[in-house]
């Protein structure tokens, strides 16, 4: 199989990947995404993490992203993070957007 570049290459019913950044997500939906890389450092990114107003709209962009997917989201990141430990003095697990998910919708 050969790279596509644009959906109007797709032959219908050909299985594709789509790759799109977070900020361009608004207005796209999948059945099946992946959100990579959700991990203190990156969401909320460390430049973030010095001002509520930008980790507000990081957490905003990051919810458009998350709620593309129709019927599954896999989201993933990474463990043993170097900002996890401190981040300008601060616990970036803390400050970990996904630890706010109830415990029930996480596998």
């Amino acid at each position: 199989m050969e790279p596509v570049y644009g959906s109007s290459n797709a032959e219908e019913g050909e299985d594709m990947v789509t790759l799109i950044t977070v900020h361009s997500a608004k207005g796209t939906e999948a059945k099946v995404c992946y959100v990579v890389n959700v991990s203190p450092g990156a969401f909320p990114s460390e430049k973030a993490m010095r001002a509520s107003d930008k980790i507000e709209e990081e957490r905003r962009v990051l919810y458009v992203a998350l709620t593309r997917a129709q019927d599954e989201l896999i989201i993933t990141r990474r463990n043993g993070n170097r900002y996890a430990t401190s981040m300008n003095g601060q616990n970036a697990e803390t400050a970990y957007f996904l630890n706010e998910l109830p415990a029930d919708l996480v596998e």
